[in-house]
């Protein structure tokens, strides 16, 4: 009977030490679109099909990566993949979007800089709305609960959506990005609620705003982070005195220190914007950490905060409001004929 014993405990030992199997699958999928085949991945929960009205996050990697990457699939660390824990914690769908190659040969996105010759000429914003369009029929997204967030030329893409999805995002958070300095893209045409995170240190795309350079590659120019953030404070109709909140440091490892900065409440419109003091070109996280090697080229990663956590917290509870109908205005008295007064009574 020993033997049979010890078997059971070494069987119960492996069950105990193997992760946990997830309530959640990661789907690839494909969208004909006019600038040809599209593809990303999606990960739903496994009671999606019966389950409809989850809210749907759009995620978009930085230039040179993949839907792939951003969910953590290769082996790279992946500050974005914990969107994969809170898409099952929520229950919410996430869909990773491939971007196309460009000029360069690196996948990216089109986002509103007219001076990046690396950018694609595709038609992204057209593939977004393809893919909401594709979740709803197989799903049955909350519309009115779309939401959006991007990483480097991924977050200057997130941008863009912003402005001319439809239908319209609820919120968006746009990491290590800004917006084109003089670009092809209008100003914001709705209140939009945007979640802006950014190092002071990044060594491409400047704080200040300016030329954006990858190495000895020219990708255009951006206008300053800050001047991003009183944009969409000033579209959304919001004050200018933020509620100011130092976020707890916590390792001594850490040469960064971040600070979150509010507009605005909950409900929304609202704008957010974590200045990571010291902070290079990499997605804040406390578990998804890049090499020092890594950081020699981008700059310090803060590790205090998980972005994706900061992102399903600010996103969480918003959503678009339709606008009221218009008053329909009183139809006048037929010309030549004066309106009828109503008798008066007896008193």
């Amino acid at each position: 009977m020993r033997r049979p014993l010890a078997t059971l405990a070494l069987v119960l030992l492996a069950a105990s030490l193997a992760p946990a199997a997830r309530a959640l699958t990661l789907v690839p999928f494909a969208i004909e679109t006019r600038d040809g085949e599209r593809t990303g991945l999606v990960a739903r929960p496994d009671d999606s099909l019966r389950v409809r009205g989850r809210p749907l996050v759009l995620l978009l990697h930085g230039h040179t990566g993949s839907a792939a990457q951003v969910l953590g699939q290769t082996k790279t660390a992946s500050p974005m993949a914990v969107w994969l824990d809170i898409a099952e914690r929520e229950t919410l769908l996430v869909a990773a979007l491939d971007g196309t190659p460009g000029p360069d040969r690196q996948r990216g996105w089109n986002d509103c800089r007219r001076d990046a010759p690396g950018n694609p000429s595709t038609d992204d914003v057209g593939f977004a709305r393809a893919t909401i369009l594709r979740l709803r029929r197989d799903y049955g997204i909350d519309t009115t609960r779309i939401y959006a967030m991007g990483m480097s030329n991924g977050a200057m893409m997130t941008f863009r959506l912003a402005l001319e999805l439809t239908p319209p995002l609820a919120a968006f958070a746009a990491v290590c990005g800004s917006m084109a300095d003089g670009g092809a893209c209008g100003a914001p045409p709705r209140a939009t609620s945007a979640l802006i995170v950014a190092g002071t240190d990044d060594p491409l795309v400047p704080y200040h705003g300016g030329p954006v350079h990858v190495g000895k590659q020219d990708r255009g120019a951006v206008i300053g982070i800050e001047a991003a953030v009183d944009l969409w404070r000033v579209r959304d109709g919001l004050p200018t005195t933020p509620r100011i909140a130092e976020i707890p440091h916590t390792g001594s490892d850490d040469l960064t220190h971040a600070t979150r900065f509010t507009y605005g409440n909950a409900a929304g419109p609202q704008v957010a914007f974590v200045r990571i003091d010291g902070g290079g070109h990499v997605e804040p996280s406390a578990s998804q950490r890049v090499r020092r090697l890594y950081e020699r080229v981008v700059g310090y990663q803060n590790h205090d905060f998980e972005c994706a956590e900061e992102a399903w917290g600010f996103f969480e509870g918003k959503r678009v409001v339709p606008p009221a109908p218009a008053l329909k205005p009183a139809k006048p008295a037929p010309k030549g004929k004066p309106a009828k007064r109503a008798k008066r009574g007896v008193r």
